[in-house]
């Protein structure tokens, strides 16, 4: 373990802190590629209601998923 491995490791801690401490969602920070948390918290007021964010592909139905789905969307 190198000392810019730890740094780089200890960043994140750091930043989940700051964002719990702020009230903002850690992973919607982390998603926006914003990289200053107050100008986040700033625009995170003024913004729309973005899209959710899509995490399969259309048509993929995660195996752990797959008892729920409903027979009739199989069906063309």
């Amino acid at each position: 373990m190198k000392e810019a491995g730890l740094n780089d490791y200890l960043a994140l801690p750091s930043i989940y802190q700051t964002c719990r401490y702020k009230g903002i969602s850690f992973l919607k920070f982390l998603l926006s590629g914003e990289r200053d948390i107050d100008a986040f918290c700033t625009r995170k007021r003024n913004r729309r209601r973005r899209e959710q964010i899509e995490l399969y592909p259309k048509g993929f139905t995660p195996p752990h998923l797959v008892r729920l789905r409903n027979p009739k969307d199989d069906k063309g």
